[in-house]
């Protein structure tokens, strides 16, 4: 856990954001933050000393999301990942990544087993994921020296980074933007700007909690207006 110290010089430099950037930088930083402030044994007392008007149950709502979203054994997985295996760039390159592992883990599981029969045939499907692993890579430098407008959308996943080493970030993102929507007319023109972000969501766990957090914002707001 972060020292008091350190905390509360967090919190200061908040009050700095605001003062010099507005409300709406302000508020995007410290939730950004929320997680570490509110975990700091004196992190609510600063908070609530320093910036009387925050509001302090938003703040650990957001840390809550923070701590399911940022948290998730899944976005563990891929961060691991994109730093153990930072050449894999692409889609192609992912699926073909997955391939591999899904054939390395059958092997290594028969032959854990003793099932040799088994065993073999998983490494047969090992070898062959290998080498397409190989021909992702030839089919992606011959993509490269085309024109994006003469490639077809099957041709996409040898260009396009991999989604879900960025759907986590992504769905934090978002989240943090929703959190800030204080009306239905916000809410529509946000849906309508980020509904492309939110389809390279896919995951289940991700985007689950985008789409409750969605409806409940927009429910929130529609009693509000009908008051």
């Amino acid at each position: 856990m972060p020292r008091p110290i350190n905390v509360e010089t967090l919190i200061n430099q908040l009050r700095e954001v605001k003062q010099a950037k507005g409300e709406a930088a302000f508020r995007e930083a410290i939730q950004s933050v929320a997680g570490q402030i509110l975990g700091s044994p004196q992190g609510e007392s600063l908070l609530k000393a320093t910036l009387p008007d925050i509001d302090i149950e938003g703040l650990k709502a957001e840390a809550a999301k923070q701590s399911v979203v940022s948290g998730s054994p899944e976005e563990s997985m891929m961060k691991m990942l994109a730093m153990q295996v930072p050449n894999m760039k692409t889609q192609a390159h992912f699926n073909a990544f997955m391939g591999c592992f899904d054939a390395l883990r059958a092997t290594l599981n028969a032959y854990f087993g003793k099932e040799f029969a088994s065993a073999e045939m998983a490494r047969d499907a090992l070898n062959k994921a290998l080498d397409m692993a190989k021909q992702v890579t030839e089919v992606g430098e011959k993509l490269e020296e085309m024109p994006d407008d003469a490639k077809s959308d099957a041709a996409k996943e040898f260009t396009q980074p991999p989604k879900e080493l960025h759907e986590y970030d992504t769905c934090k993102r978002l989240l943090g933007e929703l959190e800030g929507i204080q009306t239905t007319d916000e809410l529509s023109k946000w849906y309508a700007d980020n509904r492309q972000e939110m389809d390279r969501v896919v995951s289940p766990r991700p985007r689950n909690e985008l789409m409750d957090n969605i409806r409940a914002k927009r429910n929130e707001l529609m009693a509000k207006d009908s008051n």
